[in-house]
């Protein structure tokens, strides 16, 4: 089980809004992406204000957040699911925020691994290294 770094608030706008224009129609798109606009904000302190731009993560308290955050993440079920079939039959499972990834061997596992890591690197998401966040389940061959 991988977990990615606050997932909801990590992901880049950017990647987002192309995912988008790729697989929604054209009309829904343009409504959606007015939410994804990199916007600036400014926080005032006591002595002092500091500008800073959001152009990371999918809009919270939003019916669409969901939706915008599978789309994102679409693509990398996507990567994992072109592996060989003797690598693992179902290699992903997508648990909100969760990744599940499956395989029939530990050399499948690393690979399976190598993609995840390339993806997050690609995408500029982190996995969380905690180990109490991820785990893994032993089988016959390892």
């Amino acid at each position: 089980m991988l977990d990615l770094t606050v997932a909801y608030d990590s992901v880049p706008r950017r990647f987002q809004r192309e995912r988008m224009r790729r697989v929604l129609p054209k009309s829904l798109g343009e409504i959606v992406e007015a939410f994804l606009v990199p916007s600036w904000i400014c926080t005032i302190g006591y002595l002092e204000r500091k500008w800073f731009v959001i152009d990371r993560g999918v809009p919270q308290v939003s019916l669409t957040s969901p939706s915008l955050y599978n789309l994102f993440m679409d693509k990398f079920a996507e990567r994992l699911s072109e592996v060989p079939r003797d690598v693992a039959d179902i290699p992903v499972v997508l648990l909100a925020y969760d990744v599940l990834l499956t395989a029939d061997s530990t050399k499948g596992l690393q690979k399976l691994l190598e993609i995840a890591t390339n993806w997050g690197e690609d995408r500029q998401m982190k996995w969380n290294v905690n180990p109490g966040k991820n785990e893994v389940v032993e089988s016959e061959d390892t």
